[in-house]
């Protein structure tokens, strides 16, 4: 639609002549301008049927054009450099948005790619200021409407640049991406607010996205009862009847109007202080006024589990519970919580019964439903989320079923004269046109997400083609990040991650969960960790490697070459400290 020079949206309308070429479109209609357009589109191809068929193979045409001829994509041969890093920052700095975090417009949508990427670039270079963008960000996030207060879990999107008033869609995809950020972002700073997020968002998704087969199911709708937002905001009212004597304080705390806050005489819970912050204003101790959240709370969600619930999307798509595969692994690292590792590998059995063939299906099938295969960006999320598992629980079966699903989408999405991987595969059913998917959005790109796979992947199995691959995808892209980085900070995390370099760290020994655990309780971005407690026949990474039944030793390798082996953490975490300096 956009090709034909129209304004592009949601809903989607586009006629096709019978061979499935365009030749016209549009987003919304209303009835009368639909019925009119209809009557007009069928004389014109009653009259003008030859214009409009050559209208529809020259629009064809203009689909079929490749993303690197559109944008002149050229790799930069040069090496990895620190001052392209710089400019990527410094470009994307002047969109951030100082005051309230995001970047400076409305609606603002998380975007968790972005913050990983200033969580990255400080741990590299130091910068303080892209901590504290992201962590701005972040605060302003859990303590705003996007936020459920009472439930946990995040909306969709805010349609403020206050993070205020949530269009109240509760997506799968956000929210496996956002416990990832938000346990990160713990393990960098213990920043205490982080973690209650990420539990209580996981606790909320167990709650209200869980199938009865271990999957997630996709979404959660904005409105019940042809109202949006209805079940999640709360009239003075009903408050004041709920929290009794403790209305004023929590009203307060809550920022409540007796007229509402939003619309229809509602209230939006959202708020502008920490617990403890708040708690002296009244002279409180601030354990107490948190036991009181906690309790009110509580009260709070019984009550609003009484009311008819939004719609749920029952779907169990592959690749967005690849996503939440990778907020639980990261959720356990950050936190230790054994809990969040049963989890992760339930949901890595769910999604190997989606293999069939050694391919993967786009989601789980249903008897009204046939099987659908599945698109770049499933394989690209559940590849990431199996290597995630791989790390949680060193299990070989989840790295040896990465590799499968890599070389899979070598043979069916990879086009090796562009050096970019397409979005559906060679075996679906023909399009108007294939696409390449280059541009992260609040779902990274499946290019992107692929070679960060691959860059992590050929780490852990010593495959060198696979790291070559990597690099090669973010060269190409490179020029491009320099100029928009924006549109690809999932890129740049990539480029962060090659220009630190990469350590392979190898664990082995009796106690060696027992040091993982440890280890992945820091944020250390620039490491695929592999453990064992003895050597191993699958992976180059373990293989030949001194153990003993006393002690565990810690490899710290850059590009299969080793440091002298450690038994003290701190060492270890010094010596990758030193090479990737923060």
């Amino acid at each position: 639609v956009q090709a034909m020079g129209l304004q592009g949206g949601w809903p989607l309308n586009v006629f096709l002549t019978p061979k499935h070429k365009p030749f016209y479109g549009g987003t919304y209609f209303p009835k009368p301008k639909w019925i009119q357009l209809l009557t007009n589109v069928a004389e014109a191809w009653q009259k003008h049927q030859p214009e409009l068929e050559k209208s529809a193979e020259e629009f064809t045409q203009g689909l079929s054009s490749s993303v690197v001829e559109r944008f002149g994509l050229k790799a930069d041969e040069k090496e990895l450099r620190r001052t392209a890093l710089d400019t990527i920052y410094t470009l994307f700095a002047k969109k951030f948005d100082s005051e309230r975090g995001g970047l400076n417009y409305a609606p603002k949508f998380p975007m968790p790619s972005h913050w990983r990427y200033l969580l990255q670039h400080w741990k590299l270079t130091g910068n303080e200021q892209a901590l504290h963008q992201a962590t701005l960000t972040l605060t302003e996030m859990a303590m705003g409407g996007i936020y459920d207060q009472i439930g946990g879990g995040f909306s969709r999107y805010s349609v403020d640049s206050q993070w205020f008033a949530p269009h109240f869609e509760k997506m799968l995809y956000d929210n496996g991406q956002l416990i990832s950020l938000y346990s990160q972002t713990y393990a960098a700073t213990k920043n205490p607010l982080y973690r209650q997020v990420v539990e209580e968002s996981i606790a909320w998704a167990e709650r209200e996205l869980k199938s009865p087969g271990g999957g997630y199911y996709a979404a959660l709708d904005a409105d019940t009862e042809g109202q949006e937002g209805k079940y999640y905001t709360w009239t003075h009212t009903e408050l004041e009847s709920a929290w009794g004597e403790a209305y004023d304080m929590l009203a307060d705390f809550y920022n409540i109007e007796e007229e509402g806050n939003w619309e229809e005489s509602r209230n939006i819970l959202y708020r502008r202080e920490s617990p403890e912050a708040f708690a002296g204003k009244y002279d409180l101790d601030a354990s107490d006024f948190e036991a009181l959240l906690k309790e009110t709370n509580a009260k709070l969600l019984n009550l609003r589990e009484q009311r008819t619930r939004p719609g749920l999307d029952t779907k169990l798509i592959s690749g967005w519970n690849g996503l939440m595969l990778s907020g639980l692994c990261q959720a356990y690292g950050a936190s230790g919580n054994e809990e969040y590792k049963q989890l992760a590998s339930q949901l890595g059995e769910f999604l190997s019964g989606l293999i069939t063939n050694g391919k993967l299906l786009h989601q789980k099938p249903n008897s009204q439903e046939p099987a659908i295969a599945a698109f770049l960006d499933d394989y690209a999320a559940v590849i990431e989320g199996l290597l995630e598992l791989y790390q949680a629980t060193f299990e070989e079966k989840w790295i040896l079923l990465a590799q499968k699903l890599i070389d899979t989408t070598q043979q069916l999405f990879w086009h090796s004269e562009e050096g970019l991987f397409y979005f559906t595969s060679s075996d679906n059913e023909s399009l108007i046109a294939r696409k390449k998917e280059l541009f992260d959005n609040v779902i990274p790109s499946s290019n992107s997400l692929m070679a960060r796979n691959l860059y992590r992947a050929g780490l852990l199995s010593s495959n060198q083609s696979w790291t070559a691959q990597a690099k090669s995808m973010l060269n190409l892209v490179a020029p491009l990040m320099q100029k928009e980085p924006q549109y690809l900070t999932n890129w740049a995390c990539l480029y962060t991650e090659m220009l630190a370099p990469t350590a392979e760290v190898a664990i082995v020994g009796s106690d060696y969960e027992k040091v993982a655990k440890e280890t992945r309780e820091n944020f250390l971005p620039f490491k695929v960790l592999a453990g064992t407690k003895n050597e191993s026949n699958q992976l180059p990474l373990l293989q030949h490697r001194d153990s003993n039944a006393d002690r565990s030793l810690i490899y710290v390798c850059y590009d299969n070459a080793c440091r002298k082996p450690t038994e003290n953490l701190s060492e270890a975490l010094e010596l990758l400290d030193s090479i990737n300096p923060g």
